[in-house]
């Protein structure tokens, strides 16, 4: 079992990342007044009461964007919870060498390399309610798909929005498809590997495969969870609502 955390251990890997939230789209009403979805509630009950004259069309849009947006808010507090305790027990085992200790940072930097894909996989859920497509239905949602929508209509919001998620996307590369693919689908990346292939006849052949060590995969859990912090900072200052230009 994962051991209870010091103050000083949580304090120490907060500081870290303190400024990692969530999305906090800001919607803005006909008469002006704006909603600020940071949190998980009932915020869709409340505004659709405030406004019942809205068309159905307009509520379904609100719905999936308020539901993504908590989405993404609570994937945001499972990363940084993780990452807290993922860096405690890596800061332990250097100073204690227990086993045990590795052991947990490891399994930990695997469910971190999780929700990092994750909450980038919602925030394009949310960019697709966002620009209200009818063609992209939540189990279709990707990179590829949602450019084509965005480049449809090639307005400066869409086109900012493409400049966002392009740039997150080839900076974040190597940890998607080395990593967090190396975790889902292929090796544990913190252990060496080989396999065989067959030559023909008496003969084998040996493919090798890197690793990474413990300094290194958090370095780039870091490196990845600031650039992700920086994406949803882009996207907030992008995504806002003004009722009249969608209706």
């Amino acid at each position: 079992m994962i051991d209870n955390l010091t103050k000083k251990e949580v304090h120490k890997s907060i500081s870290i990342i303190s400024e990692f939230t969530g999305l906090n789209f800001i919607y803005k009403d006909k008469e002006g007044s704006s909603y600020i979805f940071d949190i998980i509630g009932n915020e869709l009950e409340i505004l659709l009461d405030q406004s019942l004259e809205r068309n159905l069309k307009e509520r379904h849009r609100l719905n999936n964007l308020i539901k993504w947006n908590s989405e993404i808010t609570i994937k945001v507090i499972h990363l940084r919870n993780t990452f807290i305790y993922m860096s405690t027990y890596l800061d332990r085992y250097k100073i204690s060498n227990n086993s045990k200790d590795q052991q947990y940072f490891r399994y930990l930097a695997e469910i971190i390399s999780y929700f990092i894909v994750s909450v980038r996989d919602c925030i394009l859920q949310l960019i697709n309610s966002f620009i209200d497509s009818n063609v992209i239905n939540d189990y279709a949602v990707n990179l590829s798909s949602l450019k084509k929508e965005l480049n449809k209509n090639r307005n400066i919001t869409n086109q900012n929005i493409l400049n966002v998620i392009e740039g997150f996307e080839s900076d974040t590369k190597i940890f998607r498809e080395e990593i967090r693919n190396g975790f889902a689908h292929k090796t544990n990346p913190f252990n060496s590997y080989y396999t065989t292939t067959f030559e023909g006849n008496n003969s084998l052949g040996i493919n090798y495969g890197d690793n990474i060590n413990n300094d290194d995969f958090y370095e780039e859990v870091l490196k990845n969870i600031q650039l992700l912090s920086l994406h949803i900072e882009s996207l907030r200052k992008i995504i806002k609502l003004p009722i009249d230009s969608r209706i």
